[in-house]
Parts: C-alpha cells; structure tokens; sequence
C-alpha cells in the first residue's frame, strides 16, 4: 500500500471524487469536509487531505486540519496503519483521530508506536442514516427557525455545554458559532423562546449530517429535539437531498429510540482516540 497527501483540494477531489461519491453515505465525515474545504476562499494552513492506494484502487481517505482531529473513511486496518506510518513519517502532528472505530483503532495503535505519543479512546457514537422520514406521532409545540445573530449569545453557551457533555473538545464554541450563522447551518427550535438547538452541515452531493443538537434540562423530555430534527431532516430532504446522517451516543438509549421512530438506520460505530506527547502525561 502507499498514501499520496495533497495540499490542494482541488487536486484531491479530482482523484478521489468518484471513490467517495461510490459509498457517499458512510463517507459523509471526510466527503462533508472536502466539500466545505472546495467552497472556502481561502483553506487552513497546514490542511491536508490524504488516500491509501493499493494495486485494486483506493482503500481509505484521511483529512487533518492542524489543531483539529484527523477524519478518517472507512478502510481496513492495514491501511489505516499505513496512513499512521506515514504520516508519524513526515513529522505530521495529529493531536486526535475520528472514524470508523476499526480504522481508527488500527491509526491509533501505530501511531503511538510510531511517535511514542500516548493515545486515550475518549468518545464512541453511533452512526446513522435517514432516507424516508417518519414524522413525529406527536410533534412538540412551537416553529423551526434559521438562526441569526439575535441569537449568537444563547447559541455559544449551549454550544458550550454540548461539548462538555458529550466531550467534543476540537474548537471553541465562539468560534463554532461563527462559522455556522453566516452559512445559515445552525437552527433553533422555537416555543415562545428557543428551547433547542441543531446544525446541518457536512453537507455532499446528495446529503447532509445533522449535529450538535441540544436542548437545556429546563426544556428536555418534551420532544423539542426530536422535533427538531424532523424538521430539518423534511427540509434537507424536500430541497433535494436523498439522505441524512447523524451521530448519537451509544450509551444514550433515549436518543437513539428516538431518532430510530424518525426513520434513523444504524450503519456502524465510530470512535475518537486523542494523543498525549510522550513527553506529557495523560489527564
């Protein structure tokens, strides 16, 4: 096996365009962002989009934004090995990697060999997607809306306490929220006020990945959320998308019954491994 890396995205989309598109579902984490990557003016310093290639075609795809985790595709364990070597290789810093939790594993475990960092599996989800919706028996009260900068100050905190519930540590919430007002990914859920919160994005050909959705104690069990995202998986599906995708907690059993009622499938788990320098220690 050998991995080719590419600084333009351009240029990685040309090559790997039609292997991504073959299987667009299960790639939407690492296709979602090479897409968003093709619409940016300008990408991140350091981007860098990477494949595995072996004598049969393309086995796996990676991407890494520095400061950010690695996105992997699917790939077997080989190859994800592979792409850990290579890239230990080239001096690369990865400070956590996300994917199909087997290829993630397989990169986590050469990589510590590899830089003697110390890895730590910090987050499991559940992976699924949508192409029929179910509407909700008993929809919650209240509108969906796009949100805007009225409401930039309850989006950041709650974006807050979405990363430190399910432990999502890449990025600020300021700076999360910044991205997705002027793109208008980011939604509320409205009951006299905004009871919940919930972001489109990793959007591709055909589909898109509904994220960060949140709701405070105050305003939980009363099917704000899963109202919610009904509502934007109508509206992703009625503007032409064939298909929605989203993570839940497997540990949360209430999250993912609901979003099964909704038409939800499950497809496969993924796993989130963060490094530690040898030089550091694990926390």
């Amino acid at each position: 096996m050998r991995v080719r890396t590419f600084t333009g995205v351009e240029e990685f989309h040309a090559v790997a365009e039609e292997w991504l598109l073959r299987h667009e579902v299960d790639h939407n984490l690492v296709y979602g962002m090479v897409c968003a990557a093709r619409a940016m003016p300008e990408l991140p310093p350091g981007m860098t989009f990477a494949l595995v290639e072996s004598d049969d075609g393309i086995e796996g795809c990676g991407l890494l934004v520095p400061g950010d985790r690695l996105a992997l595709t699917a790939m077997p364990s080989a190859a994800a090995a592979r792409l850990a070597e290579d890239l230990a290789g080239a001096g690369m810093v990865v400070p956590a990697v996300f994917g199909p939790e087997s290829a993630a594993e397989a990169f986590a475990g050469v990589w510590g060999t590899a830089t003697g960092a110390k890895g730590k599996a910090t987050m499991r989800m559940h992976f699924h997607s949508l192409t029929e919706l179910v509407e909700p028996e008993r929809p919650a009260p209240g509108r969906l809306e796009v949100a805007g900068e009225a409401h930039r100050e309850i989006l950041t905190a709650w974006t807050g306490e979405f990363m430190r519930e399910t432990h999502h540590s890449i990025g600020s919430p300021s700076e999360l929220v910044s991205r997705w007002l002027p793109a208008g990914d980011v939604f509320v859920w409205v009951d006299s006020v905004p009871v919940t919160m919930a972001v489109a994005s990793g959007r591709t050909p055909h589909g898109a990945r509904i994220g960060f959705v949140y709701t405070p104690p105050e305003a939980r069990r009363y099917g704000y959320a899963s109202t919610c995202v009904a509502r934007i998986s109508r509206l992703l599906l009625d503007a032409g998308m064939d298909h929605c995708v989203l993570y839940t907690d497997p540990d949360n059993p209430t999250s993912n019954r609901i979003y099964r009622r909704l038409g939800y499938e499950y497809r496969g788990t993924s796993a989130d491994f963060t490094f530690t320098p040898m030089n550091e220690d694990v926390a």
